[in-house]
């Protein structure tokens, strides 16, 4: 085997492991996700409610159902062994069917900062009229005696979009404190494949599959070009010998 030969071999391996590796960059990337908060109350300066069992806890809100993952409460626990679990379910308003619920236990509870509960990511086919329909953000506890009470951390009415109600009840001059959490993932800000793939059946709901679809799509061309650059270059040219006859 001549070097020609050696290095033709050597390039188009090389050649491979990039396109591989930069497949296995553009899956992961597809995969990889993290919170985002669209829709918050930000003011957390006194307990807004004290919660345990037979007693709810719950705030009316307005946000875009699509991709939410989860719910970021600001929870106390003061008892010294705490007992009993916290569930959080959304539904529609006047209706009786959860569209979601989360649930901890009273022990998982962070006595320094916010506690976040999570679920099945919501699309919007989930509700039942317009997705911008007021949603309600419940509170209830199980084997939480009064005794071990929770706070349930909020502010002043800043939240303009709904309004606090405890055991229905509204509370017209409070908000709980809450961050509404969604799923994002990091190829979405170069290309929407989240939304591209709603809805759609089989693989062809799958986000991944078009970040694939678009770097095959690159590397073809990218190919294709190269192939038509050294064809090109290796063309012999038709010489053209002029003389002249005396």
């Amino acid at each position: 085997m001549d070097n020609s030969a050696i290095m033709w071999l050597f390039y188009r391996s090389l050649l491979l492991l990039v396109v591989f590796v930069g497949a296995g960059t553009t899956l992961w990337l597809a995969t990889l996700s993290d919170d985002q908060v669209q829709t918050q109350q930000l003011e957390r300066n006194w307990p807004a409610a004290t919660l345990y069992d037979q007693h709810q806890t719950a705030q009316l809100l307005r946000f875009e159902p699509t991709d939410v993952i989860g719910i970021r409460l600001w929870l106390l626990n003061h008892a010294d062994n705490p007992e009993g679990t916290i569930f959080v379910r959304l539904r529609p308003l006047n209706q009786d069917e959860d569209i979601a619920v989360a649930q901890r236990s009273v022990t998982e509870l962070s006595p320094q900062s916010a506690t976040s509960f999570y679920f099945t990511p919501l699309q919007s086919e989930t509700l039942i009229g317009n997705p911008a329909d007021v949603i309600e953000l419940r509170i209830e506890t199980e084997g939480v005696s009064p005794l071990q009470a929770i706070s349930i951390i909020g502010g002043g009415n800043r939240y303009g979009q709904g309004v606090m109600i405890h055991d229905g009840v509204q509370i017209a001059r409070a908000d709980l404190a809450f961050d509404v959490l969604y799923e994002t993932r990091w190829m979405d800000r170069v290309l929407p494949i989240t939304n591209i793939a709603r809805s759609r059946p089989g693989i062809f709901g799958w986000p991944p599959f078009y970040a694939l679809l678009v770097y095959s799509l690159i590397i073809t061309i990218g190919y294709l070009s190269i192939k038509i650059i050294i064809a090109n270059y290796s063309a012999d040219p038709i010489p053209h010998n002029h003389t002249k006859q005396n």
